[in-house]
């Protein structure tokens, strides 16, 4: 078996926070330029894994438990403050709902749109398209609104 196509290798990333938080106009004006304490808040700490050719990656997890700054790091986005991530192949990050979705599109001709800009062919568009419409048990003439 060949080299992951993503190699993710003890990858561990902190922020910083700051302790007492301003929330309105006055507060931040009132504070001046007066700097903030903060404190250290670790999202990653030791992460390590690989994707093979063919494989599917899914992230599980409660809010603020790290999945989308884990993507960035992988799209290269964010800087890890430790270990290292390989990319072999390309990625084209679509982190938020809706990102790249052209709402006067339905929703097939999105999926075209989106994967012509990730650099998949026609050819491999329409196979997929066909693959999710019969796992959908949906004909080439039915509608896509059940789709989700």
């Amino acid at each position: 078996m060949g080299a992951p196509v993503i190699e993710v290798r003890d990858v561990a990333k902190s922020f910083t926070r700051p302790v007492v938080h301003r929330n309105t106009l006055r507060e931040h004006v009132f504070a001046g330029f007066s700097r903030r304490a903060t404190q250290r808040f670790t999202v990653l700490d030791g992460v390590s894994f690989d994707v093979r050719q063919g494989e599917a990656l899914g992230l599980m997890g409660a809010n603020g438990c790290g999945k989308s700054t884990l993507l960035k790091i992988i799209c290269g986005i964010y800087v890890p403050d430790r270990g290292h991530v390989v990319r072999r192949a390309p990625i084209t990050p679509i982190l938020e709902l809706g990102v790249g979705w052209n709402a006067e599109l339905d929703a097939v001709d999105n999926i075209y749109l989106i994967g012509s800009v990730m650099g998949l062919s026609l050819a491999q568009i329409s196979g997929a398209v066909t693959t999710a419409r019969e796992g959908y048990g949906q004909t080439e003439q039915a509608g896509v609104s059940a789709w989700s």
